[in-house]
C-alpha cells in the first residue's frame, strides 16, 4: 500500500494512445519501450532488488517514522531515475505528434476524468463504501485473515476524506490543461523535454500554499495510518508481508538474470 500510495500519478497516467499511428511513430514508439526495458531490467532491477531486501529487514522489527521517510526518499529518487531516462526520448515523440493525435490524447483524458468525477459524485454513503472496500481488500491481500474488531479499527484510523480526492482531482485537472496547451504551443523536443521533467519531478510548482498545506497534512495523516498498522498486525500478519515481498524480489531477480 505505501509503495503504492508514495508514487502518485499525475493524470498523464490515464493513458495515451496515438490514433492511426504511421509506421514510423509506431517504429520509434517501440524503440523507446524495448530501450526502457533493456535499462529498467540491467540498472533499476538490481536497485529495486535492494531497496525491498532493506524494506524487509525493517519491517522484520517493526517500522518507524524515520523508516518511512527512507521509503519515501527511496522512491522519490526511483521515480526521478525513471523520469530522466525516458524523458528524452519521450520528449521526441511528442514533438512530431499531430493535430489529431493531440486531440486523440486530450479526448483520452477527458474520459479518464469523467469516470473519477462518476466515483467523487456518488453519494457520500455510497462513496464510503465503495472506498472501505477497496481498502479491506488490499489490507487482506498483504496480511491475509483480519477479524472484524481489527479491520474496523484500521478502516477508522484509515479517515476517508472525498473533499481530499476532490482537491487532488482538481489538481490534476489543470495539470492536464497545462500539458495539452503545451503539445499545442508546437515546442520544440528541448522545450518539451524540460518542461515534462520540471512538471513530473517538482510535482508543487504550480500549486498553491494552502494546497501545499494540504498535502503535507494529508502526508502526516497517512504516516500515522502506517504506523498504527504495524503496530496492530500479528506475526502471521507481518509474516504475511514479508513473504510477498520475499516473492517480489524473486521475480525480479528472475527477470534480471534471464536479461
Amino acid at each position: 500500500m505505501l509503495i503504492k500510495e508514495a508514487v502518485e500519478g499525475t493524470g498523464y497516467d490515464a493513458g495515451f494512445n496515438c490514433p492511426h499511428l504511421k509506421l514510423g511513430c509506431l517504429d520509434q514508439v517501440i524503440g523507446v519501450v524495448d530501450r526502457l526495458h533493456d535499462w529498467h531490467r540491467t540498472e533499476e532491477i538490481p536497485r529495486t532488488t535492494s531497496l525491498i531486501e532493506q524494506a524487509q529487514a525493517k519491517f522484520t522489527t517493526g517500522i518507524n517514522q524515520q523508516d518511512l521517510l527512507w521509503l519515501e526518499s527511496e522512491l522519490t529518487e526511483m521515480k526521478a531515475r525513471i523520469v530522466m531516462q525516458v524523458a528524452d526520448p519521450v520528449a521526441n515523440l511528442l514533438a512530431t505528434l499531430t493535430d489529431d493525435q493531440i486531440n486523440h490524447f486530450e479526448v483520452t483524458l477527458e474520459n479518464h476524468n469523467k469516470e473519477e468525477e462518476e466515483e467523487l459524485n456518488l453519494p457520500l454513503d455510497e462513496w464510503t463504501e465503495f472506498e472501505r472496500k477497496q481498502v479491506s481488500k488490499e489490507l487482506e491481500d498483504w496480511l491475509g485473515y483480519l477479524d472484524d474488531a481489527q479491520m474496523t479499527d484500521l478502516l477508522n484510523a484509515y479517515q476517508f476524506d472525498r473533499g481530499a480526492d476532490q482537491r487532488h482531482h482538481e489538481q490534476s485537472i489543470e495539470t492536464q490543461k497545462r500539458f495539452v496547451a503545451l503539445l499545442r504551443s508546437r515546442p520544440a523536443a528541448d522545450e518539451i523535454k524540460s518542461n515534462l521533467i520540471r512538471w513530473l519531478l517538482e510535482t508543487d510548482i504550480f500549486q498553491s500554499d494552502d494546497y501545499k498545506s494540504f498535502r503535507k497534512q494529508q502526508r502526516t495523516q497517512r504516516a500515522l495510518f502506517y504506523l498504527k498498522l504495524d503496530r496492530s498486525i500479528t506475526t502471521q500478519q507481518r509474516q504475511s508481508v514479508l513473504s510477498r515481498l520475499e516473492s517480489y524480489q524473486k521475480d525480479l531477480e528472475s527477470i534480471h538474470g534471464n536479461s
